[in-house]
């Protein structure tokens, strides 16, 4: 499409010489994989791990297959992966409580399921109700016609400043810009701020819009900022070229709405329920009991990722208040940091808890697939297998499993796996009480 070109070719814009150019997802070196339990399906759930190291059919120079490279989220499930999965338990609804950036929520719009997910990260939240926004042949056009609009107007505005020797930054003493200053060149800082203010406008009039092209903004911020990336909140120098931002956000809307028409020629049900809520607590947001048919889903990898401190950035650009988020989210590597000793066991029952709230919505016969990884958490070896099979309850019994081996990288990571193999894990569960 020529749309997904102009995306190719913003990226392009945006690098230099020693720069590298990454993939919408990369995919671990293929380990051996083991499997166990009822044969059939752990088979199945071998070929789901397979089908991550092999190329995605579709897939574009820029990575994006339907809408799942529009934001970069860490850690996200893998499109192939859960595609396989979905083939083989073929659920008519489908759950999954923790969404991230929707990944699961994608597939299954595209699958035909009927849709539900959360997520306690309201950023991520607003990603995936982007990637499975459900608006008509129209409203997408009436979309990208609003992005473009925005976009050229941000770089006319922009040759206006400096034709006026505009030399003023974004000032005063908000929580906000302090959080902001010193991330973004002062043009790019005024760029983005222009392009927030115009999302603004549009908001006031359709909500649906606002939100797609504020998430289209926060999609673009670390590439044009001085953070080196999602993972990585160091500083690096990048020389960012005037009225990049503006093509670069201009081209991630163009992109989200070829994928959405992919997304389109599929869907069979309405618009996906995405809640901003807690895994723990799934009765607080009308979950009832037995009403899923599969609950597929990747919980937090204990002591491994942060994703409060991750999205810090693009949350204090947007303005969304982080302070449920940073209290509610479970197994962060933060917690871990601060040496309290209270965190593997609270990390535990964490888990324990979600495992309980999705056996209690799961119908009778139901499965639950948890797609989880082994790692290091407050200095301990932690098997999640083990873990998450321990704290499932009576009334989820393990039917199979598949687990692939993964590579450790850190210091600490290759002392406390030593003699060990790190794995990452496909748990498939059966309601049976």
């Amino acid at each position: 499409h020529t749309h997904r070109f102009v995306y190719c070719l913003a990226l392009l814009a945006m690098s230099t010489p020693s720069s590298k150019q990454r993939r919408a997802f990369s995919v671990a070196k293929q380990g051996a994989i083991e499997l166990g339990g009822r044969t059939g399906m752990a088979e199945w759930l071998g070929r789901a791990f397979k089908a991550a190291g092999e190329k995605a059919e579709g897939e574009t120079p820029a990575g994006l297959e339907l809408t799942h490279g529009f934001h970069s989220y860490p850690a996200r499930l893998h499109p192939s992966t859960t595609r396989v999965l979905l083939e083989c338990f073929q659920p008519k609804w489908l759950l999954d409580p923790f969404c991230g950036s929707g990944t699961v929520l994608v597939e299954g719009v595209h699958a035909g399921c009927a849709v539900v997910g959360g997520d306690i990260n309201p950023l991520a939240v607003r990603i995936a109700r982007a990637k499975t926004w459900s608006g008509t042949q129209n409203e997408r056009k009436a979309l990208g016609l609003a992005a473009t609009s925005i976009a050229e107007d941000a770089i006319e505005a922009g040759k206006e400043s400096r034709r006026a020797g505009h030399k003023r930054q974004p000032v005063g003493d908000s929580y906000r810009n302090r959080q902001l200053a010193g991330w973004f060149p002062p043009h790019v800082r005024r760029e983005l701020e222009y392009l927030a203010d115009r999302i603004a406008v549009v908001a006031e009039g359709n909500r649906d819009q606002g939100d797609i092209l504020w998430v289209a903004l926060s999609s673009i911020l670390y590439k044009v900022s001085y953070r080196a990336s999602d993972t990585d909140d160091s500083k690096v120098e990048r020389n960012i070229a005037r009225g990049n931002s503006a093509r670069l956000f201009d081209a991630r809307v163009q992109a989200l709405l070829d994928g959405l028409e992919e997304l389109a020629e599929n869907r069979v049900s309405g618009r996906p329920r995405i809640y901003e809520g807690d895994a723990r607590k799934l009765g607080d947001k009308g979950l009832k009991d037995e009403s899923f048919d599969l609950v597929l889903t990747s919980p937090p990898y204990g002591g491994v990722y942060d994703y409060a401190r991750h999205h810090a950035l693009r949350l204090a650009f947007l303005d969304v208040n982080p302070k449920r988020f940073v209290e509610q989210e479970i197994g962060a590597k933060r917690q871990f940091e601060k040496g309290y000793p209270g965190a593997l066991p609270r990390w535990t029952e964490d888990l324990g808890l979600c495992m309980a709230e999705m056996e209690r919505v799961a119908k009778k016969d139901a499965h639950v697939v948890v797609v989880i990884g082994d790692s290091v958490a407050g200095g301990k070896r932690v098997a999640a297998d083990d873990l998450t099979t321990h704290v499932a309850g009576e009334g989820l019994r393990l039917e199979a499993w598949a687990k692939q081996t993964r590579p450790v990288f850190s210091a600490m990571e290759k002392q406390v796996f030593e003699g060990e193999t790190k794995y990452e894990h496909i748990l498939a569960f059966r309601k049976v009480g």
